[in-house]
Order: C-alpha cells, then structure tokens, then sequence
C-alpha cells in the first residue's frame, strides 16, 4: 500500500501560515516520532510494554540533536538512538534503518489520509471519498472508473478528476507535516526521496 504513490512530487503549497512556536514544531514532532516508532516497536516484537515508558526520554534527546538538512540519514541515526535505548533491537528480525523510514512515511500517509476524509466529510463528499479511496494510491483504468461511476452516479471523467484532486490534497499534507521538519525545499525533497524509496523497498520484500 501506499508504494505507487509518487511522494516525491512538488504539490502547489498550501496557503501560508504563521511560523510556528519552537515549543510547537517539538510537539509536533513528536507526536509523528512517537506514532512511528510504536509501530516499529510492534512490529520489532523486542520492546515489552513496561520498557516503552523510556520512549519519550530517548526520542527527547534524539530531538536535541538530529539535524534535519545534514547529510546525515534521519532514519539511520534514529535507528542507532533506538538501539541504545532498547538493546534487544539490535537482533530484531523486522528493525533496521529501512522500518524505521518505512514506518515513518506510511504515518505521514495515514495522518494525510485521515485530514483528507474528515474534508471530504465536512464537504458533504463522505461517501465518494470512502469509494474512491482505495484507489489514491494507484491508477484506476476506464473499466474501474465505470464501475464506480455507477456506484456514484458519476462520470468516469468526473472521478478521474475528483480522484486527482485527492491525490493532490493528500500530497499536500505530506508536504505540511515534512515542513515541520525542514524550512529548506531541498532537505525535504530528499526526505521524501527517502521515503519514498522505504516505502518501495518495504512493500516489495513484503
């Protein structure tokens, strides 16, 4: 899931918001580290659930020193920082530097995906976002269209169109929450590359 959707792609921006607070963009920050890394841990089936209670004080001091437009790998240093914290991790079958960005893009997707379904919701378009969200991440051909336009009373061209605009809001949330990490256009653009190639890499072993 989520491997044939290109996140490396530029979306136009969404409109211009007030920088935010230092003391924010930490909390931010930290609510999609700790999301990411819940996941790993579970899937890593090495970290019991009493030990987890170091989390915070270890994605605490990673915050204080990762450097999100080094050349530095985010992922792989907080790998190391994980290791450190939970040292069974280091033979986890399922925990390496791959999970971790892996983990860390499909957060970023579910969150997009979430803020896009409450507008779609709010919008009154609940039931066509529901229909055609499956098919955000991959293309969906004529024969598919036309089946789902008669599930919608729709055109197909009217549902290429609507799933495009998804498409395109969810990359922008993907945008807005990697901005957090990053002022610079660049520094982000490779992190999606990062993840983006986490993501291929991860489904395709899968």
């Amino acid at each position: 899931m989520f491997s044939q959707l290109d996140i490396t792609r530029m979306p136009s921006p969404t409109p211009s918001k007030r920088t935010a607070s230092a003391a924010v963009l930490r909390r931010q920050r930290m609510d999609q580290l700790e999301s990411t890394v819940k996941a790993c841990l579970r899937k890593a089936d090495a970290v019991d659930a009493a030990q987890q209670a170091k989390l915070q004080d270890a994605l605490s001091r990673w915050l204080d020193e990762a450097d999100p437009s080094s050349r530095h790998d985010l992922f792989a240093t907080l790998a190391e920082a994980l290791q450190r914290t939970y040292p069974r991790l280091s033979a986890a079958r399922h925990f390496d530097t791959s999970a971790v960005a892996s983990a860390f893009a499909r957060s970023l997707l579910e969150h997009g995906q979430q803020v896009v379904a409450r507008e779609a919701a709010r919008a009154g378009h609940a039931n066509t976002y529901d229909t055609l969200s499956i098919w955000i991440e991959n293309e969906a051909d004529s024969a598919v269209l036309e089946s789902l336009g008669q599930v919608l009373c729709r055109s197909p061209a009217d549902l290429r169109t609507a799933l495009g605009r998804l498409r395109h809001r969810l990359l922008q949330r993907v945008n807005a929450s990697l901005a957090i990490w990053s002022d610079s256009p660049t520094a982000r653009q490779n992190l999606r590359r990062r993840l983006r190639d986490a993501l291929l890499s991860s489904e395709t072993s899968a």
